[in-house]
């Protein structure tokens, strides 16, 4: 993912999917954007990471319930 960002620049919803402590699988989306020193390195990498375990769950649901119409 990093050697993705850092020629994209940004990533966007990104899936990744994180271990807790329980065992249990936190699914999440993170973006992401490079910031860039005046030589053009990377000087840091900003980033949000959003829970999308619900999200997740209810995609589910829908295309279980489209499945039943189908």
């Amino acid at each position: 993912a990093r050697a993705l960002l850092e020629s994209r620049g940004r990533l966007d919803d990104f899936p990744v999917e994180y271990l807790r402590r329980d065992g249990s699988v936190l699914h999440a989306l993170v973006n992401a954007a490079v910031v860039r020193a005046p030589d053009g390195a990377v000087a840091e990498i900003r980033a949000t990471v959003v829970d999308a375990s619900e999200r997740r769950a209810r995609d589910a649901e829908v295309a279980r319930l489209n499945g039943e119409l189908a």
